[in-house]
């Protein structure tokens, strides 16, 4: 075999390697085209919510029951809410100082549906005086979104109060949801503290969501693109010149 002969021939292993590489860059990027495109579509929905009144805007849980985060519905139910059983979350900051989401059980509808309210943020964790409060009727306003939660953040130990994500499974069973009927965890933050709750204010719910998909595709098309120009260079060009 002369070496003009071995020069010739394609070069098989690059050439799998490298368009291995090329197609899953151009993946990633039709992939964030695909992301941008649904993530408008969100934004244009979650501006529509924002733009209604929604103290006339009666909600039934069958109205977001198909709901997928961080999709939301904004509007009014009435149910009571058991301030006795009130916890502040963890892990949360706001202008670089921990603000605690105070959450408690929310049963809404003739079987009692729980929900988590979040009634208002509080500067420190103290929730003794609330919990004075016991159960109450009210008529709520605000959004309802499913709970988000990370991961990373530590476990609870909600038999010590400690909460730091809004894990269904732990707030079902501290709640004692069993006397009370069906589960179905939606959280709604409402958008007026109650009266008697001193140094408390509502949580800020954000109308922008962060949108950064059509940057990640161009950025995956480039490298799809670099890829190309790199086998050409390393190997094509080669064997186009010895062809």
């Amino acid at each position: 075999m002369t070496e003009q002969d071995a020069v010739s021939k394609p070069p098989l292993i690059p050439l799998l390697v490298f368009g291995l590489f090329f197609a899953i860059f151009l993946a990633l990027g039709v992939w964030q085209l695909l992301r941008l495109e649904w993530k408008n579509a969100l934004q244009t929905s979650l501006t529509h919510e924002f733009s209604l009144d929604a103290s006339k805007r009666s909600l039934s849980p069958s109205d977001f029951a198909a709901l997928e985060a961080p999709e939301l519905r904004r509007g009014a139910m009435t149910g009571f809410v058991d301030f006795g059983q009130i916890l502040a979350l963890r892990g949360k900051l706001k202008e670089g100082r921990p603000v605690y989401p105070l959450v408690a059980p929310f049963y809404v509808g003739a079987d009692h549906t729980l929900m988590v309210a979040v009634i208002g943020c509080a500067p420190d964790e103290d929730v003794t005086v609330l919990k004075k409060f016991g159960l109450q009727k009210a008529r709520l306003t605000g959004t309802v979104a499913r709970p988000d939660y990370s991961i990373f953040l530590p476990e609870n130990d909600l038999n010590k109060g400690i909460l730091w994500r809004m894990e269904p499974q732990d707030l079902t069973r501290y709640w004692q949801q069993g006397r009370f009927g069906t589960s179905l965890m939606w959280v709604m933050t409402a958008e007026h503290v109650p009266d008697f709750a001193a140094d408390i204010h509502p949580c800020e719910v954000p109308r922008e969501l962060t949108n950064n998909h059509l940057a990640y595709a161009i950025f995956w098309f480039v490298m799809a693109a670099l890829t190309v120009l790199m086998f050409y260079l390393r190997f094509l060009r080669t064997y186009l010149q010895s062809a």
